[in-house]
């Protein structure tokens, strides 16, 4: 939160990738995937402003519809590249970018992507305290048990 009010970046941001973390699988390549699918969702909520300013906005009320269509296409297709299939991510980082505004600035990309991978490290960093404490008491951390059942 300190962080984020001196560089003028959005702190809520970072709460939904921390826990994002925990929904991708709690690993370091959930780490990675969470990462990369928010960036790219940031960058599909910028598409999208593009799209219904630029291109669509001779449709009138159907431009910012007619524009998220091809975005959401191109996440749905996604989900069959490793590394680039956690769809939730991209959804959630575009969310972000509306929410924090939908300026198609380099500002508000960087307003929303730092605290953003701020969370992921923090989702890292839970986990692992998490797991040392877990050890500490030589108790089976019950996340991770799920995760493998599943």
């Amino acid at each position: 939160m300190i962080i984020a009010g001196q560089f003028e970046l959005i702190a809520w941001v970072a709460f939904i990738t921390w826990a994002g973390y925990f929904l991708a699988g709690m690993d370091l390549k959930a780490a990675i995937r969470l990462a990369i699918s928010f960036t790219l969702g940031i960058l599909g909520g910028m598409a999208v402003v593009w799209l219904g300013t630029n291109v669509t906005s001779s449709w009138g009320t159907y431009a910012f519809p007619a524009a998220v269509a091809p975005v959401a296409f191109v996440i749905i297709l996604l989900e069959l590249v490793p590394w680039f299939d956690l769809a939730p991510g991209y959804f959630l980082g575009c969310a972000a970018f509306f929410a924090a505004g939908a300026t198609n600035d380099i500002a508000t990309f960087k307003a929303v992507l730092i605290p953003a991978l701020i969370g992921v490290v923090l989702g890292l960093a839970t986990d692992f305290l998490r797991g040392a404490v877990f050890n500490m008491q030589g108790i089976e951390d019950p996340l991770k048990k799920n995760r493998q059942a599943a």
